[in-house]
């Protein structure tokens, strides 16, 4: 299949920190049952400048790994989000490539002890997309592009 889009998304919130309610680590929540459940954000930016590349709300499509993983995911009902189905699938995943324990919270230090911070979505089609990590800084270089 050949690419036809691509965004970067970031893996943090605001002032480059990792909420410890929310995205990558969602688990810790008081609402959420699961260990496992994260979200990836989607900053508004995204919908300003690439309104068109991901499917509708709540409509499924298929995110391939950086092992050759498939997972089912979808938008979360505000778009600013996406996750996957079962929300814990995603998390799992990014426990064991970071290798957390459970109950373990994202920090921004451990993605920079990896030299990342960032994400590539790739777009095949409107069912279709890969993600591979992004070194540091690669979400602001990216959005810079379209300022």
């Amino acid at each position: 299949m050949l690419i036809t889009d691509f965004i970067i998304l970031p893996l943090y919130g605001k002032n480059r920190k990792i909420p410890e309610k929310s995205g990558l680590n969602y688990w810790n929540s008081l609402s959420v049952k699961d260990k496992n459940s994260v979200y990836i954000p989607i900053p508004v930016d995204i919908h300003k400048y690439k309104p068109e590349f991901f499917p509708s709300c709540n409509e499924e499509f298929s995110l391939t790994l950086t092992d050759k993983t498939v997972l089912t995911c979808k938008l979360q009902q505000n778009l600013k989000a996406f996750m996957s189905v079962p929300n814990k699938q995603l998390g799992e995943w990014l426990r064991h490539i970071f290798a957390l324990q459970e109950s373990e919270i994202f920090t921004i230090q451990m993605l920079d002890n990896f030299g990342i911070d960032s994400i590539l979505i790739d777009k095949f089609d409107n069912k279709n997309y890969s993600l591979s990590f992004k070194k540091t800084n690669s979400y602001e270089d990216f959005i810079m592009d379209f300022k």
